[in-house]
């Protein structure tokens, strides 16, 4: 059995997904990014910043795919099994809210920073409080 152990002491075992919201950071000091994690017909499924991905794994590809991670060393190097790692659970009130805030970047503040996960946010490119 596979597990990380968090700052808490508490071990979180990858291995197994759980259904449920999350947030993630895709690069330091980057924006949080809603995501969602599912089990449909014995498939595990993600939807990152709203958008379903493309994979869809059982529970046994799922392990799989953690242990080459850890036996490769790098648990980012999968797309799904970095979610499992490092997302932080949230509940589904703040999911929605990081979801609207991205609806309403796109129509009001093109400059946000949701709207560029993958990019860190510079404080010296946003707008000015006062």
């Amino acid at each position: 059995m596979w597990h990380v152990v968090w700052m808490s002491g508490a071990p979180r075992h990858i291995e197994r997904p759980t259904a449920g919201t999350y947030s993630i950071r895709f690069v330091k000091r980057g924006p949080l990014v809603p995501v969602k994690v599912e089990c449909n017909d014995g498939r595990w499924l993600a939807t990152v910043d709203g958008k379903p991905q493309s994979y869809a794994y059982t529970d046994d590809e799922v392990e799989a795919a953690v242990m080459i991670a850890l036996l490769d060393g790098r648990l980012s190097s999968h797309p799904f099994v970095k979610l499992l790692a490092y997302a932080k659970a949230i509940d589904e009130a703040e999911y929605e809210r990081m979801l609207g805030l991205r609806v309403w970047a796109a129509a009001h503040a093109p400059w946000h920073p949701c709207l560029r996960p993958h990019e860190a946010i510079d404080m010296t490119k946003l707008p000015s409080l006062w």
